[in-house]
């Protein structure tokens, strides 16, 4: 009997050996797929860059830092999602080309496990660089974009005979002293949204500054004349939007080009 099960253990443990063998075909296919989903993962950084791109580009000067995390947290779940994926290809394609490599029965085929090893390595280490910006939610572009709008506007402000004028309605970005018609002028990313917001909060300036010409004194307009005595000189107000783009393009590399901004004038 002892006899018996010894010979019959024996057995299954041939049979266990026999059916995990290395499985070349398969190992093979696992790499096809590895850098199939790996190409397609390469292709998805630019397009969700992209994205965040056109989600600032689209928002109100005020909105833009928010426009920006809001996309950039939609591309690292998604990119996040297929490079887990990844990672459990790449797992798997590892594990069978080394089972491949310790297989006596085909030695024939260790070079070319090997190769394709190291390959799928070094795609691996490629690819989780390339992504690295994107699943940690902080893509360069989504903070270049924004610093970069605000120093846009603080530099057009220069050329403003009076900026950042406290007034009951806030904060007035910018005043011209032009003779009897004087400019109330707001700054705004080129978008239809943007650009109608940034009217409203002009047009909501002007008319206070109109009702402090009617005044036979006025603070406010005291203050402006000491900071240019042209404004002695207006009548009255007129609102004026200019507006500025940009908005960098991204290349398949997912790097992206800095621009300077493009402003219009009388958006």
């Amino acid at each position: 009997m002892g006899t018996a099960i010894k010979v019959s253990l024996a057995a299954l443990a041939l049979g266990g050996v026999a059916w995990a063998s290395a499985d070349w075909s398969s190992a093979k296919s696992k790499v096809e797929d590895f850098g199939r989903k790996e190409q397609e993962l390469r292709k998805r950084v630019p397009e969700e860059t992209r994205k965040i791109v056109a989600a600032v580009c689209a928002a109100k000067q005020d909105d833009r830092k928010r426009a920006g995390e809001s996309a950039s947290s939609d591309a690292r779940s998604n990119i996040s999602d297929k490079f887990s994926d990844l990672e459990r290809l790449e797992r798997d394609a590892i594990s069978m080309l080394e089972d491949v490599q310790h297989d006596d029965k085909q030695k024939d085929k260790h070079g070319d496990a090997s190769s394709l090893e190291s390959d799928v390595k070094s795609k691996w280490d490629k690819i989780k660089d390339f992504t690295s910006s994107l699943r940690n939610g902080n893509p360069p572009v989504a903070g270049w974009m924004v610093s970069h709008g605000e120093s846009a506007i603080h530099d057009r402000e220069s050329r403003c005979d009076a900026r950042d004028i406290s007034m009951s309605s806030g904060h007035a970005a910018c005043l011209m002293a032009s003779g009897e018609t004087c400019h109330v002028i707001e700054y705004a990313p080129d978008n239809s949204n943007a650009i109608s917001s940034a009217r409203d909060r002009a047009q909501h300036f002007k008319s206070q500054l109109d009702d402090e010409l009617k005044k036979s004194s006025s603070s406010v307009l005291k203050d402006l004349e000491r900071s240019r005595s042209d404004f002695a000189k207006c009548k009255h107000f007129e609102v004026q939007v200019d507006c500025y783009k940009q908005c960098p393009d991204v290349g398949d590399d997912g790097r992206f080009n800095e621009t300077s901004a493009n402003w219009r004038s009388g958006c």
